[in-house]
């Protein structure tokens, strides 16, 4: 152990105690103890300028930033951020402000349920809310940093299929299954059949009964070939992809009048969209491709039944061209679980100020229970036009899992577009589309 000295805001000397590595974490269950304890008067000395409070805890960092826990004399639970010093960031575990059971809000909530939407009060005494508080310091300081799991390698032997085309045929594949099934409990059916059709096609275990050996037949073309949109895919969507802009144009109008920082990252992202589509057509691109075959594959599939399908893991759904666009982010991201919905229901109609998403990254089901981890739930048809929906989506994984920016970002405003978290994805859009096009 390293004993190194720090000097808070109020000039007084605190010495914590680190292993000697570059990065501290994750540390033993005795070193995060230890560390505890050495923060546990800096806390309480360095909010002593804000008034009399029931008390001060470091807990962790979030977007570079040390974060303490304040307990106000009416139990209102508030967060302080102090300005970073390297060797305290070493010293305090990486923490989700909302995504999973051990994040933040959840770990609060679930020992002292009150307060609305992120306001938090504590009925309890200061001395609980320190254990749990404790437990929850030394929960990260001590889990392990999640190893990368394997990528889809792109097998380029593989000829080529255009998505229209793959489209078509998953399409007669389903409704001769379904004409042979006649189920009872269609919605069921829809669901299991585009789970062994995905299975079939990326070559995993699959119940060929559910597929019908005609079906199966149909559908070994996709296992043999990679489906990728092409020029003439874009060609036949002309005046859907026109609609698109429309509606996006008219976004952009209306954040321009709010005066919103939306306003810009819409912008740019109208202006990416439109130099990708003229690339395309003009079929000068040469981009790299962002997703996995399991992803594109699974979209269609979701598509053509109206089914729910989980397509996998977030690292089954990606290429490693776009995990290097993460660096140290993507550890975090990668568990995160994605499913695509074909059909209309309830699980996407997630606010009423956003008609008919293209996704949504959400943090609980439809009963109000802790994900975790959380998913990712993307509309087919419209993810399968834009493909910076799922640009869109990744960046609010990131944004939650990796938590690289500040709390701030997440506190909710009236106004959807208004949000940081939701603009900075929209300029991730931007960024994304600039970089791996429109075709995928």
């Amino acid at each position: 152990m390293d004993p190194q000295t720090i000097i808070q805001n109020s000039g007084e000397a605190l010495t914590i105690t680190i292993p000697r590595t570059d990065s501290a974490l994750p540390l033993s269950i005795e070193a995060a103890e230890t560390i505890w304890r050495d923060l546990a008067s800096a806390a309480q000395r360095d909010v002593a300028s804000l008034g009399p409070l029931q008390g001060a805890w470091y807990i962790g960092q979030h977007g570079g930033e040390p974060v303490a826990i304040i307990l106000q004399p009416d139990g209102q639970i508030d967060c302080h951020y102090f300005h970073p010093h390297p060797v305290l960031l070493r010293a305090l575990p990486r923490f989700t402000y909302a995504a999973g059971s051990h994040s933040l809000l959840e770990t609060i909530r679930s020992k002292s349920p009150a307060g609305t939407g992120h306001s938090l009060v504590w009925h309890q005494s200061a001395d609980e809310l320190a254990a749990v508080l404790h437990d929850f310091f030394i929960h990260h300081s001590t889990k392990p940093i999640p190893e990368d799991k394997p990528i889809e390698i792109y097998d380029a032997s593989k000829s080529n299929l255009r998505t229209s085309s793959a489209e078509s045929i998953m399409a007669a594949a389903f409704q001769g299954a379904l004409k042979a099934a006649r189920p009872s409990d269609e919605k069921a059916f829809r669901d299991c059949w585009a789970r062994a059709a995905l299975a079939y096609v990326v070559d995993d275990c699959s119940d060929l009964r559910v597929l019908t050996e005609a079906g199966a037949k149909a559908l070994d073309i996709l296992r043999v070939c990679n489906v990728h949109r092409t020029r003439n895919d874009l060609i036949k969507l002309s005046r859907m992809l026109d609609v698109f802009v429309e509606i996006h144009e008219e976004r952009l109008q209306a954040a321009i009048e709010l005066q919103l920082p939306y306003a810009n990252a819409q912008r740019a992202y109208l202006a990416a969209f439109r130099r990708a589509r003229a690339l395309s057509l003009s079929g000068t691109t040469g981009q790299r491709k962002p997703f996995s075959q399991r992803l594109i594959k699974g979209l269609l599939l979701a598509k053509v039944a109206e089914a729910r399908l989980i397509i996998g893991s977030l690292f089954q759904a990606v290429s490693p061209a776009l995990v290097a666009r993460y660096g140290k982010a993507w550890p975090h991201m990668q568990a995160i679980e994605v499913v695509a919905i074909g059909r209309k229901g309830s699980e996407l109609n997630f606010r009423q100020d956003v008609p008919d998403p293209g996704g949504t990254f959400s943090l609980l089901d439809e009963q109000g229970v802790v994900l975790d981890p959380p998913r990712v739930l993307l509309n087919a048809p419209t993810a399968i036009i834009d493909p910076s929906t799922m640009f869109h989506e990744w960046e609010h994984v990131r944004q939650h899992m990796a938590a690289e920016g500040p709390m701030d970002d997440f506190e909710p405003h009236d106004l959807h577009a208004a949000e940081p978290t939701e603009w900075k994805a929209k300029q991730a859009e931007a960024d994304f589309v600039s970089e791996f096009g429109i075709l995928y």
